[in-house]
C-alpha cells in the first residue's frame, strides 16, 4: 500500500491562511465566522464551532497555528492511514479529529459565556492542540524545539498543559487557554479510541525510554 500522506494536512493549512487573510481584509467575516457562544445560544448558528478555527486574530496568530498544524499534522496523519491499512479510512480519521476537537475544545467556553454578547474568540488552537497530543501519544519521545531549547514530546505536552491551565486561571489575556487545554485532552482521548493499540505503544514506549 502506497502511503501518500500529507493531503488533507496540506487541504487544512491552505483552507486556514486563505480564509484567516480574507477575514482580516474584511473584518465583517471575522464576526460571521468567529465562536461567539451568545449568537450560537440566541440564533442557534452553531456552524460557528467549525467556522471559528478558519479566521485569525492575526498574522502571527495564524502563521504559528498553521505551523504547528503542518509540523505534527502531517505525521499525525501518516500514522492514522498507517494504523488504517486504508487511506480514506486513516484520512476521514484525520480530519474528524480535527474537526471534533476544534468543536470539543469550544463547549467550555460555549457554556461559560453563552449569555455575554462580548465574547468573541477565532482560531485553530483547540484542534491544532488535539493534533500536538496526538502525536506525543504516537511517540512521547520525539524530539521537538521549544524556543530552540530541543526536548522530548511529553516534556513539552506537561509543560504546555500546565501554562495552560495556569493562565486559563488568570485570564490575564483574550487567549482561549482553556480551549488549549481540552483540545489537548479530546485529542488524547480520540486517538485512543480510534487506534487502541497506540496506548499499548505509548506505555511500552513511556517504560522504555531509547536512552
Amino acid at each position: 500500500m502506497g502511503i501518500d500522506t500529507g493531503i488533507i494536512t496540506g487541504f487544512l493549512v491552505i483552507a486556514i491562511i486563505v480564509v484567516s487573510l480574507i477575514a482580516l481584509q474584511k473584518q465583517y467575516l471575522i464576526y460571521k465566522l468567529a465562536l461567539i457562544p451568545y449568537r450560537i445560544y440566541t440564533q442557534k448558528e452553531y456552524y460557528r464551532f467549525i467556522t471559528h478555527m478558519f479566521v485569525h486574530a492575526g498574522i502571527l496568530h495564524m502563521l504559528i497555528n498553521v505551523f504547528v498544524l503542518y509540523s505534527f499534522g502531517s505525521y499525525v496523519e501518516k500514522t492514522f492511514v498507517f494504523l488504517a491499512m486504508d487511506r480514506w479510512v486513516g484520512r476521514l480519521n484525520y480530519l474528524l479529529l480535527f474537526l471534533l476537537s476544534g468543536i470539543m475544545s469550544s463547549l467550555s467556553s460555549y457554556y461559560k459565556h453563552r449569555h455575554d454578547p462580548a465574547y468573541v474568540s477565532v482560531g485553530a488552537s483547540g484542534a491544532v492542540s488535539a493534533i500536538v497530543f496526538s502525536a506525543i501519544l504516537i511517540n512521547p519521545w520525539n524530539m521537538v524545539l521549544v524556543f530552540f531549547i530541543p526536548m522530548p514530546a511529553i516534556a513539552m505536552g506537561i509543560l504546555y498543559l500546565v501554562y495552560s491551565i495556569w493562565m486559563s486561571r488568570r485570564a490575564v489575556d483574550n487567549i482561549n487557554h482553556e480551549a488549549h487545554l481540552w483540545g489537548a485532552i479530546f485529542g488524547l482521548i480520540y486517538t485512543s479510541i480510534t487506534y487502541p493499540e497506540l496506548v499499548k505503544h505509548f506505555i511500552r514506549l513511556l517504560t522504555n525510554p531509547p536512552f
